[in-house]
Formats: structure tokens, sequence, C-alpha cells
């Protein structure tokens, strides 16, 4: 039912779904507020954070926690998108997606980004 799809046990692997890939669905989502992804390209980006995150958790051998900090999910949903505020895999991928773009992200959000193993951009 997703747009797109990382397949965590497959590094190698993005699955995009042809129904709801669409330019205009993508769009609508970040017009409520609940995608960082504006188009296509976009949700490339997020699905490809998706796969260096997950390197990089492996490589460094850490466990994520199971959500975000709730004394930053306000910030993250204005700053960076309501999807992001769902678990820190969609919090990397979200905001990875606006860091290859060349949108500002805090320094607060940053330090957690790092904290998550978020990958270099």
């Amino acid at each position: 039912d997703a747009i797109a799809q990382f397949q965590a046990g497959r590094l190698d692997e993005i699955r995009f779904n042809p129904d709801k890939f669409t330019t205009d669905q993508i769009q609508q989502l970040n017009d409520e507020g609940w995608l960082a992804q504006e188009n296509l390209q976009d949700t490339v980006f997020h699905e490809v954070g998706h796969n260096a995150h997950i390197q990089n958790v492996r490589d460094a051998d850490i466990t994520l926690p199971e959500s975000v900090p709730a004394d930053l999910e306000d910030q993250i949903a204005d700053e960076v998108s309501e999807y992001a505020t769902e678990n820190p895999l969609e919090f990397v991928a979200e905001t990875f997606t606006k860091r290859v773009k060349g949108e500002n992200v805090s320094s607060d959000l940053i330090d957690l980004y790092e904290e998550y193993e978020g990958p270099d951009v």
C-alpha cells in the first residue's frame, strides 16, 4: 500500500508501487505535511536514504529506539514532516531527503540525525 518500499533484508532492492508512485499522490501528501517529498525524485532520495542508513546502523552495530523523542515530535513535524515522527527510520529517511535537496534542518534535529547514524550528505 506504500508509495515505495525499501526491502530491509535486501540492500539492493527498492520497490515502487505503480498505483501510488505518481507526482499527484506525492504532492498531495506533501501539501498535507505528511511527506518531505515533493515529487518522484524526492521519493527515490527517501528510499536511498533508508538504504544508506541501514548500512550505517549495521556497521555501527547499534540498536535504534522504537520512537523519536516525544519532546522533539512537534519540531520534527514542523521542520521535516509528520511521517518523520513515526519512528527513527522514517525520521532519518525524511531528513536525508531534505538535506539532499539543500533544505535547512535545525541543529537539534541534525544532532538527532547523527545520533541515529544518518548517512552523510
